[in-house]
């Protein structure tokens, strides 16, 4: 405290201006470093003069001039009130740390879904591969041939050199590395704004049109199907209509709500049949690795049947989106391709890994993803951003999510530990999960029945299917349907569940437990018996049940004719 009175006592009496505007006062020295510093690191008695560190306190060519507590960035001058502005470790660390996130960056574009994504990226790291490896070899060669005075001289020709490289690199980096987006700004701005309006408001009647025609199809669709819900629970399913065989093994089957489309997946590719006439309208291939297989398919916007997208998810954790697939002569596009989940998050299993599940909200326009990994993660596609991620506090993985629309905040997952979690996303993710039901073995899937969306359905692998009462939080029912469970879905609507199992079967049977029919045996091919299940799948509003089979057999089934 003495020695601060006398300090200020004496900058009080004997002020002295700054040299230039490079020099910093004590005062400012202080806010910036914490406190001043000097030859040993400490305040020490103020000079003669009245001034810290003067020359005769401070030699410039003294081995102490810099302080050992200082920070590295400031280093002393002979004249001390002059701080000169040096590198600092700190910032060229920052720097490479800012190099490194944009080299990392660039190995993962390198291996995004997108194919016009990971090819740009590809060429990008091609050239940055090129530069250094030519760099490192010019540096070696002037180390080896340039003498210890000529170094400057070595040196300031490599720079210039490498300022010639550089130049030239990057005009061919320019050539390389196009996209259309200037192009595309510059016709969207060339364009008139009242143009486009009166085109749009010529074509919003042919528009309107066209989607009241498509709607009312779609209530077609849906009076058709309350007729058949009506008898369903009381009517064997056992009417064959389709049979196809397939060279692959078919592994995920989904009708389209509103058309006489099936689409039918393998390991990585996707066909699409019509189920009436027995004709495939096209096969392509999901572009993924060759070690990937398709693990999730969902039609999004089937309102409108000719303009719906169809999401594909494989195992490595990417979700493609696919237009004008319905046949081999329209032009196939890939509308977007992300990764939803990153390849690390996933858990790594020997043997039955589900890979990566996905679930689409029409309502909500959300995409759900899970699978063999620790969390639930939500996609919300119109701001094309991922909104959340709900930890599951599961030991197993997910093999199926269900996001009903009466519950739109609730989210469902079955698990291999055996559970059934329920999760709300109006909470917060490590409050999301509000309970969960307990199974014996591995749950193959889980779904809800029609009405307020309050019943859940499950079954595990040990062939237990129970029903569950959200609201009460307990099983108010269930059937034994034999071990060896292998697939099962549910008719929301007609209330209906059809189980495959090991026994070369399908069982269907009502919401009562009643069994209404089993299928055993193939009517088009001499009573052939009916494979083992790998997948089933509901039409989502006629009562028609898809199947495929370990044998590559994918069949169709309606209410027989003695319903009429």
């Amino acid at each position: 405290m003495l020695e601060d009175e006398a300090l200020s006592n004496q900058l009080a009496g004997s002020p002295q201006k700054m040299n230039n505007s490079r020099n910093v006062s004590v005062d400012r020295l202080k806010s910036v470093t914490g406190s001043p510093y000097t030859r040993d690191g400490y305040m020490s008695q103020a000079s003669s003069n009245g001034v810290y560190g003067s020359s005769d306190s401070l030699d410039a060519s003294s081995p102490n001039c810099s302080s050992p507590s200082a920070p590295s960035y400031f280093s002393y001058s002979a004249n001390a009130s002059t701080i000169k502005r040096v590198a600092s470790s700190n910032a060229s660390l920052g720097i490479v740390n800012v190099y490194n996130t944009m080299w990392r960056t660039l190995l993962q574009l390198a291996v995004d879904p997108f194919h016009s994504v990971n090819q740009l990226a590809g060429i990008i790291i091609n050239l940055l591969k090129n530069k250094a490896s030519a760099s490192s070899g010019l540096r070696s060669a002037n180390i080896s041939i340039s003498s210890p005075e000529r170094n400057n001289t070595s040196s300031a020709s490599s720079h210039s050199t490498a300022r010639n490289m550089t130049a030239s690199e990057t005009t061919s980096v320019d050539k390389m590395v196009d996209t259309e987006f200037f192009q595309w700004s510059c016709k969207m701005f060339e364009k008139s704004v009242m143009t486009e309006f009166c085109n749009k408001k010529s074509t919003n009647a042919d528009l309107e049109h066209e989607k009241q025609n498509m709607y009312a199809d779609n209530v077609k669709v849906k009076v058709k199907a309350l007729q058949e819900h009506l008898q369903a629970p009381y009517t064997p399913i056992e009417t064959e209509v389709f049979a196809n065989k397939m060279n692959t093994l078919p592994s995920i089957l989904r009708f389209h709500p509103y058309d006489i489309r099936l689409a039918v997946a393998d390991n990585d590719s996707i066909s699409l049949w019509d189920w009436e006439a027995g004709v495939k309208l096209n096969r392509f291939y999901n572009h993924s690795s060759k070690t990937c297989k398709i693990t999730g398919m969902e039609y999004l916007n089937p309102q409108e049947a000719e303009k719906s997208l169809l999401a594909i998810a494989t195992d490595d954790g990417s979700v493609r989106i696919w237009r004008d697939f319905s046949s081999k002569y329209s032009q196939l596009e890939l509308v977007t391709a992300w990764q939803a989940i990153p390849d690390t998050s996933f858990i790594k299993m020997t043997t039955n890994s589900p890979g990566m599940v996905m679930e689409w909200q029409q309502n909500s326009t959300s995409l759900f993803f899970s699978g063999a990994c620790k969390f639930i993660r939500l996609y919300d596609t119109n701001s094309e951003l991922k909104v959340m991620d709900l930890p599951t506090g599961s030991d197993g993985c997910v093999t199926s999510l269900l996001n009903d629309s009466q519950n739109i905040s609730l989210v469902m997952a079955s698990c291999s530990d055996g559970s059934v979690r329920i999760f709300d996303t109006r909470q917060a993710p490590s409050s999301s999960r509000i309970c969960s039901f307990k199974h014996s073995s591995w749950v193959i899937n889980c779904q809800t029945l029609k009405g307020d969306g309050n019943t859940v359905v499950s079954a595990c692998r040990g062939g237990e299917v129970k029903f569950w009462d959200l609201r009460n939080r307990e099983c108010i029912g269930g059937l034994s349907v034999g071990s060896g469970l292998r697939s099962m879905t549910i008719h929301k609507q007609a209330e209906l569940i059809a189980c495959g199992v090991s026994e070369q079967m399908i069982s269907i049977y009502n919401t009562a437990g009643d069994a209404t029919s089993y299928i055993k045996y193939h009517e088009g091919f001499m009573g052939q018996r009916v494979a083992k299940v790998s997948c089933l799948s509901f039409h989502p509003h006629l009562v028609r049940l898809a199947s495929g089979n370990v044998d590559g057999m994918v069949s169709v089934f309606m209410m027989s004719d003695k319903s009429k």
